[in-house]
């Protein structure tokens, strides 16, 4: 704020030019949002209808989240070819925070929510198309 006054002309030197700030401690970066009990995970798990391809989405990104502990950024990105069998068990291939790409081992939930959606979507075989669509057409009018 003082370097804006000071190239302003407001003011003729910055104060507070040579004070450190302090450090901020981890206790400082928690978020301020208040966790779910619970009872409360499943229901909005299952909330979203899954007969239809809106609440089929709905129901895969949120068990991603919930159930697989992926983030916003993580959820949005991938290709259904992300989705793939090793081991026996299925995995999903995600860009990770600081882009890295990490494989994980996927929730057996999420993993029927996904093939339910891909499935009702219609796209499951566009291996290299995006896993989440839009709904209706992004057009402008």
């Amino acid at each position: 704020m003082f370097e804006h006054l000071v190239e302003q002309g407001i003011v003729d030197f910055n104060l507070v030019q040579e004070v450190k700030r302090p450090g901020r401690t981890k206790k400082d970066r928690r978020g301020k949002t208040a966790p779910l009990v619970q009872e409360e995970t499943p229901a909005m798990l299952n909330a979203p209808a899954e007969d239809t391809v809106i609440g089929a989405r709905v129901r895969a990104i949120l068990s991603l989240g919930f159930q697989n502990g992926l983030r916003r950024r993580e959820i949005a990105h991938p290709a259904v070819g992300c989705i793939e069998i090793r081991e026996r068990l299925p995995h999903i291939t995600h860009t990770a925070k600081g882009g890295d790409e990490h494989t994980v081992p996927l929730n057996p939930q999420a993993h029927k929510r996904l093939r339910d959606y891909l499935e009702l979507a219609g796209h499951g075989d566009q291996l290299d198309g995006p896993m989440f669509r839009p709904t209706r057409p992004n057009h402008v009018e």
